[in-house]
């Protein structure tokens, strides 16, 4: 900057010293009181006026921030009135605060008559991964939302892929998970065979997995024919793909043998997962494998919610208030930390079914729904109605804000 003004006493600086967004490009508040001692005369001019917010807001974010004590003084104010006070809600983990948002977001859009609509609520929070727990509580009491910035847990290729391996053992009939699982991982089975099995199962009236067994029973031969003198198969499977598939049925009866005895969920899952060599899968074909994994992580994290030990002497379908809107969810969140012993599958499976038109942008600019996203993706926007989550020490303000001047 001084050699820029050497032949000019006219230099002007443009910032704001109560945040630093961009301090990774080496932004400095102490480069204000550089200037003053670099440019003598130096004046000041502070834009103290807020034409967005409102005297609740302002205030609110002031107490916050005047806690620095190496802060340069400067105040705010707005025309805007008082608004609405900021509420507090105290939640035990993240689950009764995803579940509790959910049902305030419920309790609002259904009182307010039609003032407030999904699209006029937003959802916050520091770091994208802290949205699996509220994208499971607003699946789960059909509240339509999207993701800002991000892709929906629940959207993420890993996910999918385990969802359907889950949803395929539970019914043999969704051909569309099976063709997303069969070669997840790779199993040499060629779209010329994948068709012909998926044409078996609908015409013989089988289910795929039955198809799939008679194929590689050891009793099969090139060409077999039915009663009615129709063709049943004319073709045979390559031996390398007979093994792979032979352990494809192992692993969805065994699994289904699981569900049928009421295993825990995650235990299901983790069986799926090992015995498909799915980890591995993933290490040898995605360079983001690590944080690939951490999202298997987390879904793990979900589907041991839907394991829980039956109360003796208590009607299992019996639950706290709210029960009725979420479902299993809420006796979940009342359950956490117990052992697991009794898995909810048929939830578990009813609460992953995935949205066919997630992904289509056209329909979700139509669509009324509660924007989630992180804090930063929000800058600059506004919204009647906004949650923030996770508002706890090493999250908000955030772990690495060792001091006042970090970006918390």
């Amino acid at each position: 900057m001084k050699n820029i003004a050497r032949h000019s006493k006219s230099i002007t600086i443009v910032g704001d010293p109560d945040q630093s967004i961009y301090g990774f490009r080496n932004a400095n508040v102490a480069n204000f009181k550089t200037m003053k001692e670099d440019f003598e005369g130096t004046e000041i001019v502070t834009l103290e006026e807020n034409y967005r917010s409102t005297d609740c807001i302002l205030d609110s974010g002031f107490h916050v921030i005047e806690q620095d004590d190496e802060r340069i003084e400067k105040g705010l104010y707005t025309n805007n009135g008082k608004g609405t006070p900021i509420s507090i809600l105290n939640c035990e983990s993240e689950i009764p605060e995803s579940l509790t948002v959910a049902e305030e977001i419920l309790r609002m859009v259904h009182f307010s008559k039609g003032l407030i609509q999904y699209k006029d609520i937003a959802i916050l929070v520091r770091v994208h991964y802290l949205t699996q727990n509220m994208e499971t509580a607003l699946r789960a009491s059909d509240i339509p939302y999207q993701i800002i910035g991000g892709v929906r847990f629940f959207e993420r290729m890993e996910i999918k892929d385990l969802i359907a391996y889950v949803h395929f053992i539970y019914n043999a009939n969704d051909t569309l998970s099976f063709e997303r699982i069969i070669n997840t991982p790779r199993r040499g089975v060629g779209e010329v065979i994948l068709g012909k099995i998926c044409t078996l199962s609908r015409v013989r009236d089988k289910t795929v997995l039955d198809v799939l067994t008679d194929l590689c029973s050891e009793q099969q031969t090139k060409k077999r024919k039915t009663s009615g003198g129709f063709p049943l198969w004319d073709f045979a499977l390559p031996p390398r793909v007979k093994g792979n598939l032979k352990k494809f049925i192992t692993l969805c009866t065994d699994a289904k043998a699981m569900m049928d005895n009421k295993e825990s969920v995650r235990r299901i899952l983790d069986y799926i997962i090992k015995f498909s060599g799915y980890q591995a899968y993933l290490k040898q074909d995605y360079k983001d494998h690590e944080v690939r994994w951490d999202n298997v992580g987390e879904l793990m994290t979900i589907a041991g919610r839907y394991d829980k030990k039956a109360p003796a002497g208590e009607d299992q379908e019996g639950g706290e208030e709210g029960s009725q809107i979420y479902g299993d969810l809420a006796s979940q969140a009342a359950d956490d930390g117990s052992k697991p012993l009794i898995g909810d599958i048929d939830a578990f499976v009813a609460n992953t079914t995935l949205d066919p038109d997630a992904n289509d942008d056209r329909i979700t600019e139509r669509r009324n729904c509660v924007q989630l996203m992180t804090i930063h993706a929000a800058k600059g926007l506004e919204w009647p109605c906004v949650f923030i989550l996770a508002c706890e020490q090493g999250i908000i303000p955030h772990l690495r804000a060792e001091n006042t001047n970090e970006e918390a």
